[in-house]
């Protein structure tokens, strides 16, 4: 088996030790869990959760797109809320990058996230060929 790496165009170096994006033989791609953070780790759209989600899902679009895909190889999404209540805000932007009529899967929990000024989280999963 192999892999390769795959960073969103112009992003640093990660703080830890993970790839933000791994395509493997096979042609499964899961993205680490991505939050609204620029390439200093600041937050994205601080306390906007429209925005941050936002954010998140160019991001993973750009890890999928570097793997040779589109979001319409995205077969699951996990997704943590800092708070519940932000999912019909976090879902009115999800149906922008996924509007088709075969959604990928995906669970919605309540978490706590490593800043609160992170809002959400995604981590994905996707099959390019």
């Amino acid at each position: 088996m192999s892999l390769m790496k795959v960073n969103p165009k112009g992003s640093s170096a990660t703080l830890a030790k993970y790839s933000p994006g791994i395509k493997a033989s096979g042609s499964p791609v899961h993205t680490a869990g991505i939050v609204s953070a620029g390439a200093d780790f600041k937050v994205i759209s601080a306390g906007d959760i429209k925005g941050q989600t936002r954010q998140v899902l160019t991001t993973i679009q750009s890890i999928i797109e570097g793997a040779g895909g589109t979001l319409e190889d995205v077969a699951f999404n996990h997704i943590f809320l800092r708070d519940l209540a932000d999912w019909p805000a976090m879902n009115e932007v999800y149906v922008e990058f996924f509007p088709g009529d075969t959604p990928p899967a995906r669970y919605v929990v309540q978490a706590g996230l490593i800043s609160e000024d992170f809002l959400i989280e995604i981590a994905s999963v996707a099959y390019v060929d």
